[in-house]
């Protein structure tokens, strides 16, 4: 979640739609910056955006009554989510760029493989 110029919004007091905000915005900075969700188990940097983010994050979660650790601990959840699920889309959408390259011919091949395969049991 980018922090504009005055940070992250407050908290509007719904922590449910709040943390989906956060999870939305994570996605759109991964989606911007595809390579980010391989590195951030490699790597966290503390500015101050990440800061913003994070005591935005606290304020939300502390409405759900969860003591300190486990508001962090949820936090860590929902990024872990959200860029585990951006892998994936990218992965997705990598695999789809290869699959548009792969000729008629091959994809054929491939079928036959497979139905031949199916069909002696293997």
């Amino acid at each position: 979640m980018a922090a504009g110029p005055s940070g992250p919004p407050g908290p509007s007091g719904d922590w449910r739609r709040d943390l989906r905000r956060i999870a939305h915005e994570q996605r759109a900075i991964m989606r911007r910056h595809p390579w980010l969700p391989a590195a951030l188990p490699a790597r966290q940097t503390l500015g101050p955006n990440t800061l913003a983010v994070l005591d935005h994050a606290l304020a939300v979660l502390a409405q759900t009554g969860l003591d300190a650790q486990a508001q962090l601990e949820a936090f860590s959840l929902l990024t872990g989510f959200v860029a585990s699920h951006m892998s994936y889309e990218l992965a997705q959408e990598r695999a789809g760029e290869v699959a548009d390259r792969i000729s008629g011919e091959s994809l054929d091949t491939q079928a036959r493989y497979l139905a031949s395969a199916v069909a002696g049991g293997t």
